[in-house]
């Protein structure tokens, strides 16, 4: 049974408050936007392998691959600099999709790269799918990511959809890997060794690892530490600690400090509550910090914090305090 009506005005409150923290967490953020690259493509190659997934970047280049692409753009979905060429779009849906347009180009390209790297050679030729062809590979891709509009019946509902927000992508990689987990496990209990070592889990799992330490020796040499405050705040570094926190998506999925981060909505209902609480109060911080001074109203501070877009804390991120050395008798403390 659902707790919140569709299209009940809880519903309506709770859908526009989700939609805002889209907004004010992801819009026009270029390197968190342009790091997404890195979610899409490593689930995409643990699932297609190493021949089928270049295969895929090679036809996707070709110009058969193109016309394929385009003629199935039900199956990999518009990309957003179409919908901007569409005159049946509106300038709001325009607007709202460039926010965001990085996050499916994507998307669409990686089931642009999924579709052409699972077809024959004679599908690949002929340009002609099936449509129960189209629904196996479709299951597929769902395997390791989320495929807009085969959420469960409990994801579909408001309360699915606030439950799951900024965590969609993790579900389906703990649900196969769990899977292959426990199919391999029993392969092995039964002494099926042969048929282990071919098996379509196997070989999954044996990308898990390869791509894992790919990546986690990529990290160690950039100096990545997704528990420290980067010194370097350039863009390239952020857009370099964005791609790598994503591309371990497979291992952040299990990574119990992904999901403490509670439901965002109702973390904002709280930051909102206890901002309103300081305001009243009239609240002041006791020192100075980064982004405040000592006298401060801790309510306007905190409803400033909710209400800045992430591109402008992008641009302007605060400036860190500058170090006073104080010295007596020549030694610097």
């Amino acid at each position: 049974k659902m707790f919140v009506k569709p299209g009940g005005k809880i519903d309506w409150v709770l859908r526009s408050v989700k939609t805002f923290t889209y907004l004010t967490d992801l819009a026009i953020n270029i390197p968190v936007q342009i790091g997404s690259v890195g979610g899409v493509q490593v689930p995409l190659y643990v699932l297609l392998g190493t021949k089928n997934y270049a295969k895929g970047w090679k036809r996707l280049l070709s110009r058969q691959g193109q016309a394929v692409t385009k003629k199935y753009e039900s199956y990999t979905d518009r990309t957003p600099w179409n919908a901007l060429k569409d005159a049946s779009v509106g300038l709001g849906d325009k607007a709202y999709s460039l926010m965001f347009a990085l996050f499916k180009d994507a998307t669409v390209r990686g089931n642009k790269i999924q579709l052409l790297g699972s077809l024959t050679d004679q599908e690949f030729a002929t340009g002609e799918i099936t449509t129960k062809r189209l629904a196996e590979l479709k299951t597929e891709l769902g395997r390791w990511s989320p495929v807009e509009g085969s959420e469960s019946i409990l994801g579909s509902t408001t309360e699915g959809g606030i439950a799951t927000q900024y965590k969609k992508w993790a579900l389906p990689i703990i649900r196969t890997t769990i899977k292959d987990i426990n199919k391999l496990s029993r392969m092995i209990i039964n002494k099926q060794w042969q048929q282990a070592g071919k098996s379509q889990e196997f070989w999954e799992l044996f990308r898990v690892v390869q791509t894992t330490a790919l990546v986690a020796l990529v990290a160690y040499a950039v100096g990545y530490d997704k528990d420290e405050k980067q010194k370097d705040q350039s863009f390239m570094r952020k857009v370099t600690s964005k791609t790598i926190r994503d591309a371990l998506s497979i291992v952040a999925s299990f990574d119990p400090a992904n999901w403490q981060g509670g439901v965002r909505v109702l973390s904002f209902f709280g930051s909102l509550a206890k901002s309103m609480s300081d305001l009243v109060r009239l609240e002041e911080y006791k020192t100075s910090g980064d982004t405040y001074k000592k006298g401060d109203l801790k309510g306007i501070q905190g409803l400033q914090n909710m209400f800045t877009p992430g591109i402008i804390k992008q641009l302007f991120p605060p400036k860190p305090k500058k170090k006073v050395n104080k010295s007596v008798g020549g030694l610097a403390f």
